[in-house]
């Protein structure tokens, strides 16, 4: 979580190895690229404009979300009409922006802590989850409930109360990992699997690949197989390869670096 630059940024920033700096606070990066780019202010407006656009998109449809939530799957049967439902969402977007909001003001204060624990209870506790819920049958709504709602509180204990934030960063995210299987599978074994019909639809639908043996024993004669899983495999590595290349490509724009941007395309 450290960012070197040359040394014509000595004046506000720590040491370093020789002919470079540390930037002090790596929050600050982002700014310091854009500041040090050699792209004409159009276009640098054009690129800080976008990335506001892009932190509220991802800020509304968070908020958005839990307003869905509360009016989906917590709001009393009896409110049936779509003003009340409206009206319900809105309150709980603001109530989840000022809640946001309070805990900014009074909680935080360092960027990269708080970086790391909302990466780790949005992302990397579900991604065990996101495996099992196709390549697992067995795998039900109650193991995936258990997993999204343990992975604020064990976050917030990994990361603040027995500090792996001064630990390398392996060590945190390795243990969270193994933590969400171990929440996961537990949760999952001592609850009632899916109905075999909503499997059934749901392997009729998309032919998901790994351990679904069981239900395509009931399902005889049910069309074509699965993808090919060598296929799959090759076909993904393909799209994490464009992907890298669009994004190194991309960013060779900003530093008029033709060499990588010829690599990355």
């Amino acid at each position: 979580m450290t960012l070197f630059w040359t040394s014509d940024l000595q004046g506000r920033l720590g040491d370093a190895p020789a002919g470079t700096s540390l930037l002090k606070d790596p929050a600050h990066a982002w700014g310091e690229l854009i500041k040090r780019s050699s792209l004409p202010h159009g276009l640098i407006g054009l690129l800080v404009a976008s990335e506001v656009a892009a932190f509220m998109g991802a800020l509304s449809s968070l908020i958005n979300w839990g307003g869905s939530f509360v009016v989906n799957d917590l709001m009393p049967a009896r409110f049936t009409r779509s003003g009340e439902k409206v009206w319900v969402s809105r309150l709980t977007t603001l109530a989840l922006f000022i809640l946001a909001a309070v805990v900014t003001v009074l909680f935080v204060d360092n960027m990269v802590s708080w970086f790391m624990f909302i990466n780790s209870a949005m992302v990397i506790f579900l991604l065990p989850l996101a495996w099992f819920r196709f390549f697992w049958w067995r795998s039900n709504a109650w193991g995936e409930l258990a997993a999204i709602i343990l992975g604020l509180p064990l976050s917030i204990l990994v990361w603040f109360i027995l500090d792996f934030q001064s630990r390398p960063l392996w060590q945190g995210l390795t243990l969270l990992f193994a933590l969400s299987f171990v929440v996961l599978i537990t949760v999952t074994l001592l609850t009632p699997p899916e109905p075999i019909e909503t499997l059934k639809q749901f392997y009729s639908r998309c032919r998901p690949p790994g351990l679904w043996g069981p239900v395509k024993q009931e399902m005889p004669g049910c069309g074509p197989s699965e993808p090919n899983g060598v296929r799959m495999l090759i076909d993904s590595l393909l799209g994490i390869g464009a992907s890298l290349g669009l994004i190194l490509a991309t960013n060779a724009v900003f530093v008029r670096d033709w060499p990588r941007f010829a690599l990355g395309g």
